[in-house]
């Protein structure tokens, strides 16, 4: 013969937090897991994060060259994040890649009449349409997500192509790192 014991209301609400315990458990065990942005960011993380522009970072930056981030004077409008190959570079030499945030630009794709380079069609993660664009050993892969334009700007002597798609693919499927959204 079976006993049953009663259960009084303390027993019943610490059964209940064991079970929301597992349910919640559950729940972030299912959710996906955000990827950060490069290590390389770490120094300009801080500024980036309270920036008013949705600033989008590559997960990785497959380069063995040693690599600088900084963000350069203000440009009203828009936002540039520079990465060179010495502290504060100026100039293309030492530029080994930039980041470009625009937010609602008037026209996108710049038209071919007012283009240096001809456009080449790309697709990037989550089916986002872009475009890739190279002269004089600079190279771009630009696309718009949410309102914004984004340019990844590269030194074809430091990124190939391959590691640049990949690079922006991984900006394009991941969160901004700022608020503004």
């Amino acid at each position: 013969m079976m006993s049953l014991k009663k259960i009084d209301g303390k027993q019943l609400f610490k059964l209940g937090l064991l079970g929301l315990g597992v349910g919640i458990c559950n729940i972030v065990a299912v959710m996906p897991a955000l990827a950060s942005p490069a290590p390389i960011f770490e120094p300009v993380l801080d500024e980036l994060t309270t920036s008013n522009f949705a600033v989008r970072l590559p997960t990785s930056v497959p380069t063995d060259v040693e690599l600088h981030p900084f963000t350069r004077n203000k440009h009203p409008g828009f936002h540039i994040l520079t990465v060179g190959t010495s502290p504060e570079c100026s100039g293309e030499r030492c530029l080994a890649f930039n980041i470009v945030t625009i937010p609602e630009p008037n026209t996108w794709p710049t038209p071919e009449e007012n283009r240096l380079t001809p456009l080449t069609p790309i697709v990037l993660g989550n089916g986002i349409q872009g475009y890739t664009a190279e002269a004089m050993g600079f190279a771009s892969v630009e696309w718009m997500q949410d309102g914004t334009l984004y340019i990844l700007n590269y030194s074809t002597d430091i990124l190939s192509f391959e590691d640049a798609i990949a690079m922006a693919t991984s900006m394009a499927t991941e969160p901004p790192v700022s608020g503004a959204q």
